[in-house]
């Protein structure tokens, strides 16, 4: 009943801030497992009700745990994994919400750690956190790659969608970043280069890449493949980034990459909670 209701009303804005803790997670729960006729429609409708749920309820631990595993549909590990950090407390005491930093974990790449937070979660049903375990999650909950922003990101909305990022020529230096470069792997034998520097599947994306169903910028330092970052072409919003062997993107240069890439245009930030309503 609050689905249809939900979204016969005019006023969707007003009609989630004036549910209750228990409304809004039925409410939740009911558009994360309702039919869309695309993921774009999923992720505007879902994110902004899973946000004002997460903001209003922050201490609410079925309406984090829903809300959460909400936003984590709908791509936002950076803002799941920050908020479980902030209500640490809650985590170690919730099953549901340790099975959610499982997931974010597992979206970060660290599957080692997902599998321990899913044992943690079962145990959970019979008995408190040890030491031991309590420290772990607080070492996971304050890593630092866990919170650079996200890469896996849902299709763009609106206008922003029509918005083909820049395709730049040659060798770009990167301001701030002494003998960093970035270019456009865009060539059979930079593809191969690449994926055999960063031991990773960039050739198996070969036909992708060269019909131009995704892009592919090859961040060097000092001459040598570093890191690779995959852009979608129709919106320029970063699919993955990541370095040797997949691990994620070195926190330390990503925000002087970004900003520059931002700056020329070849990718852009995607506009958190744009809704259909």
């Amino acid at each position: 009943m609050l689905h249809a209701d939900f979204l016969a009303v005019a006023d969707k804005c007003a009609f989630v801030e004036a549910l209750n803790a228990f409304e809004t997670t039925q409410l939740i729960k009911a558009l994360r497992f309702a039919p869309y006729a695309t993921t774009e429609a999923k992720v505007a409708t879902l994110e902004p009700v899973a946000l004002v749920g997460v903001r209003r309820f922050p201490t609410n631990r079925f309406v984090l745990a829903t809300g959460l595993a909400a936003l984590l549909d709908c791509g936002q590990v950076t803002t799941v994994v920050r908020t479980l950090a902030e209500q640490r407390n809650l985590v170690s005491d919730s099953m549901h919400l340790m099975c959610v930093l499982a997931k974010a974990l597992h979206m970060r790449g660290s599957r080692r750690s997902r599998d321990f937070a899913f044992r943690l979660a079962e145990s959970m049903k019979s008995r408190q956190l040890t030491a031991f375990e309590l420290g772990w999650l607080h070492e996971r909950l304050d890593d630092p790659h866990h919170l650079v922003p996200c890469f896996f990101e849902p299709w763009p909305q609106g206008l922003q969608a029509l918005e083909r990022p820049r395709v730049f020529e040659g060798v770009l230096p990167v301001p701030g970043l002494a003998n960093f470069t970035v270019r456009m792997v865009a060539s059979k034998t930079q593809i191969e280069r690449f994926a055999n520097r960063l031991k990773n599947c960039l050739n198996s994306m070969t036909d992708r890449i060269l019909n131009d169903h995704t892009r592919i910028i090859g961040v060097e330092r000092d001459g040598h493949p570093f890191e690779a970052i995959e852009v979608n072409p129709r919106g320029g919003l970063v699919r993955q980034w990541r370095g040797e062997g997949n691990r994620e993107a070195d926190p330390a240069t990503r925000g002087a990459l970004q900003r520059f890439l931002l700056d020329i245009g070849a990718i852009r930030q995607r506009r958190p909670g744009g809704a259909l309503w």
